[in-house]
């Protein structure tokens, strides 16, 4: 593609005035048009230089601040050839394939994605008889009525209190927290599906998932499970 407009389409010469250096010794630059200004370079014989002011009796400017004399030059017309690639000429052609080679790249990482995807899956379909879909089904229905608490706490401990009239006659003060998450489905890795819901309980250092034939236990990045 960077071939295919890289290469040249057409050439355009111009002539283009320049200062030419006739004294075999050279000459020195200087920073005004007077023989006494300070000399800021120097041009051997047949040096070319841009020309750039013309209209004085006795210096040629060959740059912004830098003056040459005419007796040791002379303007001289130099051919210079001017090449315009596809590019130059076709725009709206490179901005095309421009887009179509993104395009490219990005089906390619879209489709990668998904075969990446694809061999990451762990799939684990679930087939119950009729009585364990009962028990099944109970169970999705009864962890559903926990989910839609507005609180569900988790009991960390318990411990006796001797005076109950300070407490309102409470015989054991009860420490909890709220739990972190409930979800009626969520897996432990968003690599896994299966077939039916998985309940889900967040608590303190702990992740509990109810699968229909055991409880897997994440905690640290670890995971254990308990068979039913």
């Amino acid at each position: 593609m960077f071939s295919y407009f890289g290469q040249v389409t057409r050439t355009e010469e111009t002539i283009i005035p320049k200062v030419e250096i006739t004294a075999s010794s050279g000459i020195k630059i200087r920073q005004q048009p007077d023989p006494e200004a300070s000399v800021v370079g120097s041009a051997v014989y047949g040096s070319l230089l841009p020309l750039t002011d013309s209209t004085m009796n006795h210096w040629y400017g060959v740059s912004t601040g830098q003056y040459v004399s005419k007796k040791f030059a002379r303007i001289t017309r130099v051919p210079e050839v001017k090449q315009y690639l596809r590019l130059d000429d076709q725009p709206s052609l490179f901005w095309t394939g421009l887009a179509f080679c993104l395009a490219a790249v990005l089906a390619a990482y879209m489709y990668l994605s998904r075969v990446d995807k694809r061999r990451l899956t762990l799939e684990i379909n679930y087939e119950f008889n009729d009585d364990l879909a009962q028990v099944h089904a109970d169970f999705l229905k009864a962890f559903g009525q926990i989910s839609n608490s507005h609180r569900v706490w988790q009991y960390l401990h318990s411990e006796r209190i001797n005076d109950r009239r300070r407490n309102a006659g409470a015989s054991n003060a009860i420490s909890r927290i709220g739990l972190g998450g409930v979800s009626l489905n969520r897996k432990p890795s968003r690599h896994l599906q299966t077939n039916v819901p998985i309940p889900y309980l967040g608590l303190r250092n702990t992740e509990l998932y109810f699968f229909p034939e055991r409880l897997v236990i994440r905690r640290n990045n670890q995971f254990a499970a308990v068979l039913g």
